[in-house]
């Protein structure tokens, strides 16, 4: 299956291309996306790359930051948190699967 970002949609679309290099730089400022980042030694354009996953994960992060345990979990899938992979076909969200609201949400497959 293709990626729809090789489709190349919005490539003429200056607006769009405003608005995304915004959310990217404040997904840079997350410190899960940044020490993710730092450790496998990746850069922005990893990002503008894989910019839909990080945008997923960032988004299911949030509701986990004010989660207080698992039995308050806002999620239709209680406990199940997003962790970030990568893997040799590039990034990946993967489910922990352990139903556990209070671990590190960076993952190392």
């Amino acid at each position: 299956m293709q990626n729809i970002q090789e489709f190349h949609l919005f490539d003429n679309d200056q607006n769009f291309q405003k608005q995304k290099q915004e959310s990217i730089d404040q997904l840079i400022q997350n410190p899960n996306i940044l020490k993710f980042l730092s450790d496998h030694s990746l850069n922005r354009e990893f990002i503008e790359d894989n910019w839909v996953e990080f945008l997923d994960y960032q988004e299911d992060l949030q509701i986990c930051q004010n989660c207080k345990d698992l039995s308050q979990c806002q999620k239709v899938s209680k406990g199940m948190q997003q962790l970030l992979c990568l893997e040799d076909e590039g990034l990946n969200c993967c489910s922990n699967l352990q139903a556990v609201a209070f671990q590190n949400p960076i993952h190392h497959c």
